[in-house]
């Protein structure tokens, strides 16, 4: 049996968890590690997730660049709607979850399950990525 490598990561194990909305503030980031990455960094994203309403983007060994980066985006996505990326606020729902959201989300209500976009070493995020362009 050929053995694997355990994902010890939340990156690794959940991809990229939040919602379509998000992802082309996100999506210049991950590009710009990779690129680095191919330069001989060692940039290790930890994790990329929605709490609070917020952006939580977790990395390891990166350089100002990428944490400067990080911050802007974090600003973006308190200002964009998580499910269609247009302007936002933050709401409160019903069951006391907190999210980044625009008139017209908030009031479809429809999409409040989580998409994750895996990493695109997986069929599943290079589909994601294939698909998004």
């Amino acid at each position: 049996m050929k053995k694997t490598k355990k994902p010890f990561t939340p990156f690794e194990l959940f991809g990229v968890d939040v919602h379509k909305g998000w992802w082309p503030i996100i999506k210049p980031i991950c590009d710009r590690i990779q690129q680095l990455n191919a330069e001989g960094a060692d940039i290790k994203i930890i994790q990329i997730k929605e709490k609070f309403g917020d952006l939580c983007f977790y990395v390891q060994n990166a350089p100002e660049e990428i944490h400067n980066m990080i911050a802007e985006a974090q600003k973006r996505c308190a200002r964009t709607c998580e499910d269609c990326g247009q302007p936002a606020q933050q709401v409160v729902g019903n069951n006391r979850w907190i999210y980044t959201l625009c008139a017209d989300c908030l009031r479809n209500g429809e999409l409040f399950c989580r998409i994750a976009v895996l990493p695109s070493d997986t069929a599943a995020g290079r589909n994601f990525q294939k698909n998004f362009h």
